[in-house]
Order: structure tokens, then C-alpha cells, then sequence
């Protein structure tokens, strides 16, 4: 059986299969649909959703910071009332610290 090639959706190029990430296009985690899924190197997608530098990361950590002082309810008005992207994104975020063991 041929072994399939993946190409990163960012830039274009071949990646190494071992190393791979998977992009959800409608930053859905819940939806694995071949077309909401592509392939990315680590570091574009990693850019793409802003780590490293830039001022996407800095509002989500802030944005996370308030969120951690604050009661239950207050949580929950500060996440409604974000752009669903920053509420995926900040999932996103929550979901990578939790062990799955």
C-alpha cells in the first residue's frame, strides 16, 4: 500500500507523517470531517493560531488570566460574549493542558 502524502495546508510543503498536526478549518474539535481536517507542520499551525509572539497570544493569555479570577458566572458572560473563534481558541487551549491518562 502506497503511503499517502501530506502537504501542510499553510505553506505548501511535504510533511513528515510522524510529525503532523491536524488543522480543524471551522476550529470545531468535535468535527472530524475530511474536509474541516487538513494536515499542518507544527510550527505553521502553531503560528497560525498565534503562539510564540504576537498579540493574538498575548490577549488569549490575558483573556484566560481573567478568566481565573473570576466566579463561575462571570466566566461564563466573559466566554459568551467573545467571537466564537477566541471561545475555540481558548478551548483549544484548556483542552492541550488536560491529561488524558
Amino acid at each position: 500500500m502506497p503511503e499517502i502524502d501530506h502537504i501542510c495546508h499553510f505553506c505548501g510543503d511535504s510533511i513528515d507523517p510522524r510529525g503532523l498536526h491536524r488543522h480543524h478549518l471551522n476550529h470545531d474539535h468535535s468535527d472530524n470531517r475530511p474536509e474541516n481536517v487538513v494536515d499542518a507542520h507544527p510550527s505553521c499551525h502553531l503560528r497560525y493560531h498565534g503562539a510564540g509572539t504576537g498579540r493574538r497570544l498575548t490577549e488569549i493569555k490575558k483573556l484566560e488570566a481573567l478568566i481565573a479570577i473570576s466566579a463561575p458566572r462571570e466566566q461564563a458572560r466573559i466566554i459568551d460574549a467573545l467571537p466564537q473563534a477566541m471561545q475555540n481558541e481558548l478551548l483549544h487551549r484548556a483542552m492541550s493542558r488536560v491529561s488524558w491518562d
